[in-house]
């Protein structure tokens, strides 16, 4: 009888190289223009998934939903933009929440401090 584990570890080599190529790319679209709308249904068409393939396997590896993604990405560039002293109905336009209010809200959600006491630590 043949050996065939050195085939089938190839195999899913190859196939965790590809989904760790497709994970990085919508990493990509999903941290660039951070002020637009994005459609999941579009990402997974540009990596050449279906929407439910996809978001399962960006959270396989990644640890989090493609939304918790952009979401965490959205409020590292506010921690940036608030340590630069930029007003925050600014920062909330730029990190693309809907106004100052919901800004306010998803970073006191994702940090515990409000974007006021995040400035005033720093």
């Amino acid at each position: 009888m043949r050996n065939t584990n050195h085939i089938r570890f190839f195999t899913a080599s190859t196939a965790n190289t590809i989904e760790f190529c497709r994970v990085d790319l919508a990493k990509g679209y999903l941290s660039a223009d951070l002020d637009m709308k994005l459609s999941l249904d579009s990402i997974a068409r540009e990596i050449g998934l279906s929407r439910f393939h996809f978001i399962r396997m960006f959270k396989k590896h990644t640890g989090l939903s493609p939304h918790q993604f952009r979401i965490q990405h959205r409020i590292d560039a506010a921690k940036i933009l608030i340590q630069k002293g930029v007003p925050f109905s600014e920062i909330a336009l730029e990190t693309g929440f809907s106004d100052q209010s919901h800004f306010t809200n998803t970073f006191r959600q994702s940090t515990g401090l409000t974007p006021s006491q995040y400035a005033h630590r720093f």
